[in-house]
């Protein structure tokens, strides 16, 4: 009140001696005296204001936390989780927004237009009637193979906040649609922040161990499993491959677990990223093992290939690591930082390094157990829902589109986040990995890469 009535001493030219304030629903009548001493604070607040506009830096987060739980910048200063950095013992409150129930549509058909009419997107697929979505509906637009999108709808999806995405029709991630609107900010903290070895490579140890603890853990829910069917069925493990998978297990997780003891002692990038390679392959020569025997004998997975992928599996995992990172990149692009820098995989020309390094938290929980349980119950019809060309093994649409379905539904499922002690959707669980990375460089981390699956 006293801004305003210093605003309107200025613009009128005439001394006002107080304001008022009217509390309607208690019926109460404040009175603000506008003397020499309220000038003053006004001037200093307005000279405060100028400062943190020219800053880069995010002002602190307030010591009266009532203040936060109806503040919009709540969900980007995070000021719950920034309390817990400092105080252990602090239980926060979500003031994370609620998940986001907004479509992600998939135009998976090639020769599919996407435009706009209105408020709404428009998508025309050849021989089907015209399909309209409004944008307040949406929340991401995914192009997939040689489906085309509107120059106008380009415009209007980044007016609207809808991210824009494409993949190829061999399921690899291409690129995203940015329009780079602010955040030069915090892009210039995290540029400062990366230049810093030290900071970098104790972030790339967290990532690595993140991801390592979660293949462990993956694979030690499955030796568990593995052991039940051994004792309860015998007889399904007469083949010499599978009557010998639980040691297998059971030796691979004991080598993972004296690896991860190694990477907290890493002393450079390079070391970090041959512990990793270690620890990959002993995850991916145990992970056969967690197949069901009911499984399809087309649906067997002997070790990871890619660039083509040469078998089903190796197809599925390929096209579910495509989505992923275009989901890491949304989140990316959501929260404004840069992608192309990152802290752990080096830039180059093709793929983002700062979404590469992301995704690694993400790639257990959301594809590698989705694809699992998705061939342990039977879910794929080898023959329809893939293309099989000589060594090469892809996705036909229908397979596509189970896949898009199934990985969706994966991403709505709540998680309680390990650090936090709140529960979100995968979806959600994104962005606040995301927005807890630029955490790091602001003196208030120590909760970036803390999902591990249990």
């Amino acid at each position: 009140i006293l801004a305003y009535c210093c605003l309107l001493e200025s613009a009128l030219g005439i001394p006002i001696k107080e304001g008022r304030i009217r509390y309607h629903a208690d019926n109460v009548m404040v009175h603000v005296p506008l003397d020499d001493t309220g000038r003053a604070m006004v001037r200093e607040a307005v000279e405060k204001a100028r400062q943190l506009r020219q800053s880069i830096h995010r002002p602190p987060v307030t010591d009266n936390e009532r203040l936060c739980a109806r503040c919009s910048l709540s969900p980007v200063c995070l000021p719950e989780e920034a309390r817990l950095v400092h105080d252990k013992e602090w239980q926060p409150i979500r003031l994370f927004p609620e998940d986001d129930d907004r479509q992600i549509i998939h135009v998976l058909e090639p020769g599919t237009s996407v435009g706009r009419t209105g408020e709404q997107i428009k998508i025309a697929r050849r021989h089907q009637p015209l399909e309209t979505v409004p944008a307040r509906q949406v929340a991401q637009l995914v192009l997939h193979s040689f489906s085309q999108v509107s120059t106008q709808a380009l415009h209007f999806c980044g007016e609207q906040g809808i991210g824009v995405h494409f993949i190829s029709g061999g399921g690899r991630y291409l690129g995203s649609f940015d329009s780079r609107q602010g955040s030069i900010q915090r892009r210039i903290c995290q540029y400062s922040a990366f230049a810093d070895g030290d900071t970098c490579l104790e972030l790339a140890r967290r990532l690595v161990a993140c991801r390592a603890q979660g293949q462990r853990k993956f694979l030690m829910r499955g030796s568990g499993k593995l052991r039940a069917r051994d004792t309860r069925v015998e007889q399904t493990f007469q083949d010499k491959g599978k009557s010998k998978g639980s040691e297998r297990l059971t030796k691979a997780i004991s080598q993972m677990k004296a690896v991860l003891k190694l990477v907290p002692q890493a002393k450079s990038l390079e070391s970090l990223l041959g512990y990793e390679g270690n620890l990959a392959a002993l995850y991916f020569d145990a992970l056969p093992d967690l197949i069901s025997p009911d499984a399809p004998q087309e649906m067997v997975f002997d070790g990871r290939n890619r660039r083509p992928p040469k078998d089903r599996f190796n197809c599925l995992l390929g096209f579910g690591y495509a989505l992923l990172l275009k989901d890491v990149m949304n989140a990316i692009l959501t929260v404004g930082l840069e992608p192309a820098l990152g802290f752990y995989h080096q830039p180059r020309s093709q793929a983002a390094p700062l979404a590469l390094d992301l995704m690694e938290i993400f790639r257990v929980p959301l594809v590698d157990m989705t694809v699992m349980a998705s061939v342990n119950r039977n879910q794929w019809d080898v023959r329809d829902d893939f293309d099989v060309r000589g060594q090469q093994v892809w996705l036909s649409e229908t397979g596509k589109r189970k896949f898009v379905e199934i990985y969706e539904n994966r991403k709505q499922e709540t998680w309680k986040h390990p650090a936090t002690g709140y529960s979100l959707t995968y979806r959600r669980l994104l962005e606040l990995e995301v927005r807890l990375l630029e955490k790091e460089w602001m003196g208030e981390g120590g909760l970036f890469g803390q999902l591990i699956v249990r």
